[in-house]
């Protein structure tokens, strides 16, 4: 294949939502790592930072970690966590994340040893990806809930969305204010 003849030393996959084949995971010399955009074993799967946000976490993480057979199940090699601020939207999240990523990978890459960290698979939290049909608002949450739900949503995802008079209308942001 094209990738044994690169011979690798290493795979580094971030940003990718498909399951690396075993084949392919044992061709380099340390194998496939892969970056997730949470505190594995939390938030498996898809749409990490979408997900913390929708359900008002405080705080998420990234996680480099060797890929296995299993959804985001591999042994963890570094993690960091990040704080989820209230005016955070995913773009501002997707930033921190980006940031701390390569503040792990270049510390994991200048260390002479690397311990491997098994993790629990009975408490790994899978998630399922996302759609833009998943982003309609349910206008019977609380506002806190609602708010969240846009944030985690807005540019550059698809957006929260609403059907107003037969008309789709996407919400990027929205304030809650107190009625006197």
């Amino acid at each position: 294949s094209v990738i044994d003849s690169l011979s690798p030393e290493l795979i580094l996959a971030a940003g990718w939502y498909y399951m690396i084949p075993r084949l392919i995971r044992e061709i380099p010399k340390y194998g496939a790592w892969g970056f997730h955009a949470s505190l594995l074993p939390k938030y498996a799967g898809g749409a990490p930072l979408v997900w913390a946000i929708i359900k008002g976490e405080t705080e998420t993480g990234i996680t480099l970690f060797r890929m296995e057979s299993g959804v985001d199940d591999g042994d963890i090699i570094a993690q960091k966590k990040i704080n989820i601020n209230a005016n955070d939207t995913i773009k501002s999240l997707i930033r921190k994340v980006t940031n701390q990523s390569k503040k792990i990978l270049k510390y994991v890459l200048t260390k002479s040893e690397i311990t491997f960290i098994p993790q629990d698979k009975n408490k790994l939290e899978v998630y399922p990806q996302r759609s833009p049909s998943d982003g309609k608002i349910d206008w019977s949450l609380d506002n806190k809930k609602i708010k969240d739900f846009i944030r985690a949503q807005t540019k550059p995802y698809p957006g929260a969305w609403t059907i107003i008079n037969g008309y789709k209308v996407t919400i990027w942001d929205a304030e809650i204010e107190k009625l006197k």
